[in-house]
């Protein structure tokens, strides 16, 4: 049997095919319609007596979050106020700790240079021992 062609656009289309691969329509009849009957229709609003009293929380009050939200995106991406949260949710005074130990910025850097140098240094020294039992 020869292929048919779709009503919309043309396209030749096998006899089996559902969609016309061209344009997408639908090839298959609709489903007749279907009466409404008195179950389909939506149970009635509930009356204002049998609501509750009392309004749904907000999705701020479900969290539980006692700690004021940073003002803009530089609040979030900045470490002096996530560690000024951190202290503040500990109970401790905010800023005070850091600022104690490193107070300028060179002192900052020059920690994280030591730091990264011990990693290096205990994984090398890590990487040596496993060498020395492996043959």
């Amino acid at each position: 049997m020869a292929p048919e062609r779709c009503p919309q656009c043309g396209a030749s289309l096998p006899q089996s095919a559902d969609w016309c691969p061209r344009c997408f329509t639908r090839l298959e009849p609709e489903p007749p319609q279907i009466p409404p009957s008195a179950a389909s229709h939506p149970d009635p609003p509930i009356p204002a007596s049998l609501s509750p009293a009392v309004p749904p929380p907000t999705p701020g009050e479900l969290l539980g979050s006692t700690t004021p939200r940073g003002t803009g995106l530089e609040d979030d991406i900045n470490p002096d106020i996530w560690a000024e949260r951190l202290a503040a949710s500990e109970g401790a005074r905010p800023g005070r700790a850091a600022d104690a130990l490193m107070g300028s910025r060179g002192m900052r850097i020059g920690v994280m240079i030591a730091g990264s140098l011990a990693v290096i240094l205990l994984l090398g020294i890590l990487l040596l021992v496993v060498s020395l039992f492996v043959e």
